[in-house]
């Protein structure tokens, strides 16, 4: 059979009078209906994904191959004394080009006392140290006993994760700094709703010295502060990830740190007891493996979809969320996609498997990269996270996710898996040579009045030149 070729269309959402009527009709159904139906899956055979390395062991994924390494001692280099990079890890050596991602037998851990998000996107966790009115000093336990310089003018955003209830609330407000334009400086207090606008005097071990038109200036401790958000002082250098097609350059890591942090970089040292990166605002950092989630790479023959930036992206919620309107292009107000965390802002977890890098998203969702023509694979494991399945306590029939993944490439539909919260993740491995436009398609499953729980997961998604 030949592709489909017209371009995507959402689904309708189902015509409820009101969304009241449908959050309401949605609490009476969720504990009485049944899961919709497993659908067949109309796409070709995808390959299981790939085995865990075992629990004393890293594992290492290049273009087309996984092998893992020992992890006591780890035995890694980097050499670039002649021709191309080369990255030894245990018994292999790997083009650094190849190189997809080295991941660490160890699970994530809760963030430290302040959260610094830069203005080029990395996050760095840890206890603040000192500072005064142009810089702060940040302590982290793997990154060494010096406390990390950062400038006042490379933070968009401090946050202090005990202000918020957790994870999502968090993830959410992180989300919501993204889309505006500051001419000032806003803090959060956890004791009120509305955010005070002035400027950042300082930041200390103490906290927050904020100015205010209404309060003057006043020192916050920081637990009494939810968030403190930066107004932009001009161009941000470096700002977001790069479209696919634009030419990567010199390869580069992102290094996931287990609270959080993620750090990226060039690659300067790779040694047993540190892994060494030139970071653009923070300068050389030395970075304990122990601390370390997952090492990825960004500039060679394989790109995360999660580390560039789309070209269009469309999403609704339909009737459950305020958003009947399915055809009208809007900036969803709940549950926009998330980059390297499920759509919760927490981590992307599937049947039990953390993945440290993919696309969190909600139906319905459609996310389309420019390529170039420059790719020919394109390689993600799907299904629905983990936390749109009912609680352990639950009724059978309660309400869970059920949606459906599609893959377009110009406008022709290259594979469609319906997939609800009991079936396992699918692996997807599919050309894409020569194309341009590469969408990926979260749509509503069979059971449209259950959407509350279409927490999708685009996992390890990358194009493969």
């Amino acid at each position: 059979m030949h592709p489909e070729t017209h371009p995507p269309r959402p689904s309708e959402p189902l015509p409820l009078a009101s969304c009241a009527g449908a959050l309401l009709l949605w609490a009476v159904l969720a504990g009485a209906s049944a899961p919709a139906e497993d659908a067949p899956d109309t796409g070709r055979a995808a390959p299981r994904p790939r085995a865990e390395a075992p629990a004393d062991a890293v594992l290492v994924e290049s273009v087309g191959a996984s092998h893992s390494a020992p992890l006591d001692p780890l035995r890694w280099s980097i050499d670039r004394s002649s021709g191309p990079a080369r990255v030894s890890i245990g018994a292999r050596s790997y083009a650094l080009d190849d190189l997809l991602f080295v991941k660490f037998p160890r699970a994530p851990s809760a963030p430290g006392p302040v959260q610094v998000i830069l203005t080029g996107g990395d996050v760095l966790s840890g206890s603040v140290a000192g500072g005064g009115e142009e810089r702060l000093l940040l302590s982290h336990p793997g990154l060494g006993a010096v406390p990390v310089d950062v400038s006042i003018e490379w933070i968009r955003s401090l946050i202090v994760p005990g202000g918020f209830l957790d994870g999502s609330h968090r993830a959410r407000e992180i989300d919501a700094r993204r889309k505006l334009s500051l001419t000032s400086d806003r803090l959060l207090l956890r004791t009120q709703v509305d955010a005070i606008e002035g400027i950042v005097e300082s930041i200390d071990a103490r906290g927050v010295s904020f100015s205010s038109d209404q309060l003057g200036e006043v020192l916050y401790p920081f637990d009494k502060i939810r968030a403190v958000h930066f107004a932009e002082l001009g161009a941000e250098g470096g700002e977001g990830p790069p479209r696919a097609g634009q030419g990567a350059g010199e390869v580069t890591a992102a290094v996931h740190l287990t609270d959080g942090s993620r750090l990226c970089g060039r690659i300067e040292k790779l040694a047993e007891d540190s892994l060494g990166i030139r970071h653009e605002r923070l300068g050389e950092l030395s970075i304990a493996p122990a601390s370390i989630l997952q090492v990825s790479f960004r500039g060679g023959r394989c790109q995360f979809l999660s580390d560039l930036e789309p070209a269009r992206v469309h999403e609704h919620r339909g009737v459950l969320f305020g958003d009947p309107d399915a055809k009208k292009d809007r900036d969803a107000p709940y549950y926009s996609y998330k980059r390297d965390r499920n759509v919760l802002g927490e981590p992307l977890v599937l049947a039990g498997k953390a993945h440290a890098k993919g696309l969190g998203v909600h139906s319905y969702s459609r996310i389309e990269y420019d390529l170039g023509g420059e790719f020919q694979r394109f390689q993600a494991i799907v299904g629905l996270d983990d936390s749109a399945r009912p609680a352990p306590d639950a009724p059978a029939a309660s309400a869970s996710g059920s949606v459906v993944f599609r893959v377009w490439l110009d406008g022709r539909k290259l594979q469609e898996i319906p997939l609800t919260y009991r079936d396992e993740p699918r692996s997807i491995d599919i050309s894409i040579a020569g194309g341009n436009t590469l969408g990926l398609e979260v749509d509503f499953g069979k059971n449209d009045f259950f959407m509350a729980r279409d927490r999708a997961d685009w996992a390890q998604a990358r194009v493969v030149k």
